[in-house]
């Protein structure tokens, strides 16, 4: 949810570059929006987990949001170094 939230919200409102020389095309306002989307979504399990406490929810959430974002650049910049656009390239 977060990585489409960071396309969509990115791809729209993206204004300012975040990190160009690993990723051009990635956006502050997109960087934001999967943080924010991971941390929602993540809060909103409690639904679904009802002995775990929404402190623990809201934490986990913010933790998943920073490395899925911390993922997204280290796999843009094996792209980057092995010079090739698409990572499913990588599975060949």
């Amino acid at each position: 949810m977060g990585d489409a939230a960071a396309y969509f919200i990115g791809k729209r409102f993206g204004t300012h570059k975040f990190i160009v020389h690993i990723s051009p095309n990635k956006s502050v306002e997109g960087a934001i929006a999967g943080f924010l989307v991971t941390v929602l979504v993540s809060v909103l399990s409690k639904t679904y987990l009802f002995d775990v406490s929404v402190l623990h929810l809201l934490f986990l959430g913010a933790v998943l949001g920073i490395i899925g974002q911390l993922g997204d650049l280290a796999e843009s910049l094996l792209k980057r170094n092995a010079d090739i656009k698409d990572s499913a390239i990588f599975l060949v």
